[in-house]
């Protein structure tokens, strides 16, 4: 048999490896090649994906004609040399797995790897392909050629790269899966609803980021890929912190070019808000006649009070002896607290009002804080002395920053308002300091006296909820609560620490500028 008669085939490629010149490579004079290469070679040339066979440990490099498509430039003076040659860029990426299969004699799939490549003008690009390595034994059993087989997905993994910018510009929460419920693109919407890191996330399995996902969504994903469409309007989904999340969700497959589907189309909507508002609704209209009842109530016994003594003030005024005039002033004093007690129940109607509207607006100018907690602390000494008590101001700087003055005002007042009717006659403390590397003022008001029991203090600051059982002390309960809103509203905080029978303080803490929240 004439030394070339062997080999089949009458392409371009065919044609090249009869006429090189193999004695100066390797591999030898082609009537040398062993019958495995032979083999090896005839089939390659016959396959119509791009092929490669490096041969031995010097990886001499053949391909078929469906290589030169990709080699481009690179051809044809990859023909016939090591397979590192025209590859320098990416020597490294070539050796390795190629030794791997020489070595162990194992074959190697690497699926969509990016390579960055120069293969016209010199001009590096990216390009994406499917790698197979295999070995080619030789009659010992040993390896002794790889046999490559290349998919180009350049135009694949480039779409996907559109799709996953498209995807994270959408303002909606959107992903996409392949058939193994692997990322494909998910838009910035879903990243966010689902506390992801989008650092990594392509490639990654749905399953494995939530390995708590409840059966019935693995299941409607199965019925997805099978054609079906899904959809739930409200649906709970406990996360593996213990939060639940309700979430609208539909999806379906989507298919690739070929008709076939290639995976699931996923849309979520956070509607935890929703359920919120709607829980919100619900419990403001519970609480409506319970509202109604306690208003009505506290507000009838100062109005009742005083009009009995402005009934009271007005007959005694018809006298004149002085002993009338000095008991019209103790009622006219009286009259006027109980004046003060129904427009503090009223202010606090109506800045509940506003809090649930919405519509609690604050107007920043520049202030004192020191000095506005010292005019408050003089306006109401009278009364702190009455109950036993002495307010002892705390800081003798100026702490200067931009607040609501009414506001920050009403704060104060309901604190200290608050530790002397509860503080049992004992000293009380007010606090003011600052540390402007934070940017952050605190306020602190103590007392001494009854202290909040551990399962109210929870509840302090909510919407009729009161320190101490509603017998002992009068109100609507509403003044922490509204203390709250007015120091979230300024970008702060409030927290309150107390013992029974020792006494509560009450931390604010603000940001030296508040910007106008509402």
């Amino acid at each position: 048999m004439h030394e070339n008669q062997w080999l089949i085939g009458s392409g371009e490629m065919a044609n090249a490896i009869r006429n090189f010149n193999w004695s100066d490579t390797p591999l030898g004079p082609l009537h040398d090649w062993p019958p495995p290469l032979r083999f090896s070679v005839n089939n390659m040339l016959a396959r119509p994906l791009p092929t490669i066979i490096n041969w031995g440990k010097e990886l001499t490099h053949l391909y078929n004609d469906a290589y030169k498509e990709i080699a481009r430039d690179k051809h044809p003076q990859a023909f016939g040399v090591s397979a590192l040659a025209p590859w320098p860029e990416i020597s490294d990426t070539i050796r390795d797995p190629n030794s791997r299969v020489l070595d162990s004699g194992e074959s190697i799939r690497v699926d969509n790897r990016r390579f960055q490549i120069t293969r016209t003008s010199n001009e590096l690009e990216d390009a994406w392909f499917t790698v197979t390595c295999s070995p080619l034994l030789l009659e010992t059993g040993n390896p002794g050629g790889v046999l490559v087989t290349l998919t180009d997905c350049t135009e694949l993994m480039e779409s996907r790269d559109r799709l996953q910018v498209l995807a994270e510009h959408v303002p909606a929460a959107i992903a996409m899966f392949d058939r193994e419920m692997r990322y494909i693109a998910a838009s910035q919407r879903f990243i966010t609803d689902h506390r992801l890191s989008e650092s990594g996330l392509i490639g990654r399995s749905h399953y494995e980021l939530f390995p708590e996902l409840p059966e019935r969504w693995k299941e409607a994903h199965q019925r997805c890929l099978a054609g079906a469409t899904e959809r739930c309007d409200e649906d709970p989904f406990q996360s593996a912190d213990d939060m639940t999340q309700w979430v609208k969700w539909e999806m379906r497959p989507w298919q690739t070019h070929s008709g076939t589907i290639g995976g699931v189309l996923f849309f979520t909507e956070d509607v935890n808000t929703q359920r919120r508002k709607e829980q919100n609704l619900r419990e403001a209209i519970d609480s409506r006649e319970e509202f109604i009842s306690v208003a009505s109530h506290e507000l009838k016994s100062p109005l009742t009070s005083l009009e009995l003594q402005l009934d009271l003030l007005h007959r005694t005024l018809s006298s004149s002896t002085s002993h009338a005039r000095k008991k019209s002033r103790i009622l006219s004093k009286a009259a006027k607290s109980s004046a003060r007690a129904l427009s503090q129940l009223a202010g606090e109607l109506l800045d509940l009002t506003r809090i649930r509207a919405g519509m609690l607006e604050l107007q920043p100018s520049p202030m004192d804080l020191r000095e506005a907690a010292a005019q408050v602390i003089e306006r109401l000494a009278r009364s702190a002395k009455e109950q036993g008590s002495t307010i002892t101001l705390h800081g003798e700087e100026p702490v200067i920053g931009r607040w609501d003055p009414t506001r920050i005002n009403q704060v104060l007042s309901n604190l200290v308002s608050n530790a002397i009717k509860f503080g049992n006659g004992k000293a009380i403390h007010v606090r003011i300091s600052s540390d402007l590397a934070a940017g952050y003022v605190q306020i602190s008001v103590q007392d001494h006296g009854i202290g909040i029991a551990p399962e109210m203090q929870e509840n302090i600051f909510e919407c009729f909820q009161q320190a101490t059982p509603s017998h002992r002390i009068k109100g609507l309960g509403l003044g922490l609560y509204i203390v709250r809103q007015i120091v979230e509203a300024h970008g702060g905080s409030i927290r309150v620490e107390s013992k029974l029978g020792q006494g509560s303080t009450f931390t604010v803490a603000l940001p030296i500028t508040a910007e106008g929240k509402s």
